[in-house]
């Protein structure tokens, strides 16, 4: 509908950061779309992820740098129409449990910074695929005060822009991201204007 979207213009901010890094739209939402829907498989239903949670934030990265260049290397090149079994699967192999929060986690800071709706995907995001409970749609509808048409929109948005703050930038921004360096550029305006330049 014309009026929303001009209360805001988070399609075209979308579509404006995809075209300006050469991603297709379609990918990079199918590719984020399988990674959400493995998270809850991966984190929650493994003991680790009690541990985890229970876990000193200030927690000393240990990680060996290359088993998480591999892991990160995975992550961008999987094929999105793999199973979703063997997928979870491939992701419990490589990574630990808790790289796959941290990617998470730092994904859905971006997003909450996104200039247009950034709070609201990240709240959709966090209940619909990160929590432990399970809402149906008509409690998300419920919850964020959307319309039916309105909720479908911005839930594909938010898995959109979930998918740019992990794939919009480079591996080794990702990497430096989790080893709790984080490169200057890889904020969503940033993202745009840098590109644009090139």
């Amino acid at each position: 509908d014309e009026m929303g979207n001009n209360r805001n213009g988070s399609r075209q901010r979308i579509a404006t950061i995809c075209s300006s890094r050469e991603i297709s739209e379609t990918e990079v939402y199918d590719k984020a779309k399988k990674l959400l829907e493995i998270y809850r498989d991966v984190c929650w239903e493994t003991s680790e992820y009690a541990n985890l949670v229970r876990e000193d934030l200030a927690y000393e990265y240990g990680y060996a740098s290359s088993d998480l260049d591999t892991a990160l290397l995975y992550l961008e090149n999987f094929a999105p129409d793999e199973q979703k079994e063997k997928f979870a699967a491939k992701i419990r192999a490589l990574f630990s449990v808790k790289w796959m929060v941290e990617i998470v986690d730092s994904a859905i800071i971006k997003v909450r910074e996104f200039p247009l709706n950034g709070e609201l995907y990240a709240h959709l995001l966090s209940m619909y695929y990160l929590g432990k409970f399970q809402y149906t749609e008509a409690e998300m509808m419920e919850e964020l005060n959307l319309e039916r048409s309105s909720y479908y929109r911005r839930k594909k948005e938010a898995v959109i822009v979930f998918g740019l703050a992990i794939w919009g930038g480079s591996i080794d921004d990702l990497r430096q991201i989790m080893l709790g360096n984080e490169p200057k550029q890889m904020t969503f305006d940033g993202m745009a204007q840098r590109y644009q330049k090139v």
